[in-house]
């Protein structure tokens, strides 16, 4: 399997209220060869539930039992990266062909 040409990396922390679009929004970049790892960070709200509700291939989702905090969690989805280059954080929604 080889590596894609890059990786975004989504720690998340109770953002229910917007995952899903953050997440249509990467999954929606024209590149096409991409990772897109989301580590839910032991969130109160619905936040896990979002992330679940999406298939695809691209997506490798995660979920803390305990909440580690940003850095731990970008750290984490940085280790599990498998590309060469990366945008470390999503907050909200990327223009098309960002990538």
């Amino acid at each position: 399997m080889t590596a894609p040409k890059i990786s975004v990396i989504v720690p998340a922390f109770n953002h229910e209220a917007y995952i899903v679009d953050a997440l249509h929004s990467v999954l929606a970049q024209t590149l096409g060869d991409l990772e897109l790892i989301v580590i839910d960070d032991a969130s109160r709200d619905g936040t896990w539930d979002a992330i679940q509700s999406i298939r695809d291939p691209c997506l490798r989702a995660l979920r803390h039992d305990d909440n580690r905090g940003a850095h731990a969690t970008l750290n984490e989805g940085l280790g599990l990266a498998r590309a060469t280059s990366g945008h470390p954080q999503l907050r909200r929604r990327l223009p098309p062909r960002t990538a």
